[in-house]
């Protein structure tokens, strides 16, 4: 076992400081915020954020791996805000994005907070890159108050974008270099994460895709194609296509 707990700690430690790698972040916010990409990440991060309406004031709302805090931004100023991240460098730069909030280095695998502490949660683009998976899935149900409601995504295995990863091992582009290079990220099928979740004590209310976008180079080249294209995604966002081939899959979840 002691085997085991080093080659995790390890693989953590690997997943933290590429994160926390300046041309990563910098690229990151680059794609969140510019161009028709940034335009469809923003309005999904807007709309994430509102599937947790209504937000009452004092509530305890936790990001669980925030990254560079950009979903933070989206949130009431009236809950009390808590930006868990591996990274120390990541949370600095969440300042930009939320100023007041209560930032925690955390390793998702073993998080410090108390039981039946908070009263909703996100938890985006994190899961993919945790070595136990199911380990921090009970450990986020552990922490979250009886009917409290959370958004989780994973990395869709069988996704339009993952197919060429998935099945002939291709790392191409943006995509792959952040995320599937990074020193760990696991895929899930639909089937898969809904199964983790319950599995970890979750009720699975309702799931969305994370839609399909166009690439950064090419919403820069060609700016009035790529805003076309985003604008067609967004009005199909519910689609079965847009659900069920999309990067990710997201889960609206309750813990009963």
């Amino acid at each position: 076992m002691r085997g085991v707990s080093k080659m995790t700690s390890d693989l953590v430690e690997k997943v933290r400081r590429h994160y926390s790698l300046r041309r990563n972040v910098i690229y990151r916010i680059k794609l969140a915020t510019e161009g028709a990409t940034g335009r469809l990440i923003t309005h999904n991060f807007k709309r994430i954020v509102g599937l947790l309406s209504p937000y009452n004031k004092g509530e305890k709302v936790v990001d669980i791996g925030c990254g560079w805090g950009y979903l933070l931004s989206f949130l009431p100023s009236y809950v009390d805000v808590y930006a868990f991240d591996l990274s120390r460098e990541m949370l600095e730069i969440s300042r930009a994005f939320r100023g007041k909030a209560n930032r925690v280095i955390v390793d998702a695998q073993c998080i410090g907070a108390r039981d039946n502490y908070f009263d909703k949660f996100f938890c985006l683009g994190l899961v993919g890159h945790i070595p136990r998976v199911n380990d921090a899935l009970r450990e986020i149900y552990r922490i979250l108050k009886p009917n409290g409601r959370g958004v989780i995504n994973f990395t869709n295995k069988l996704g339009l974008m993952n197919i060429p990863y998935t099945i002939l091992r291709l790392k191409v582009g943006y995509y792959f270099k952040y995320n599937t290079l990074a020193p760990l990220d696991e895929s899930f099928t639909y089937w898969e994460a809904k199964e983790a979740l319950e599995d970890a004590g979750f009720l699975v209310e309702r799931s969305y895709g994370w839609g399909f976008s166009v690439p950064y180079s090419i919403g820069k080249r060609f700016p009035n194609f790529s805003d076309r294209i985003t604008e067609c995604i967004i009005r199909v966002k519910d689609s079965w296509i847009i659900k069920h081939m999309s990067n990710a899959h997201v889960f609206l979840v309750r813990k009963p």
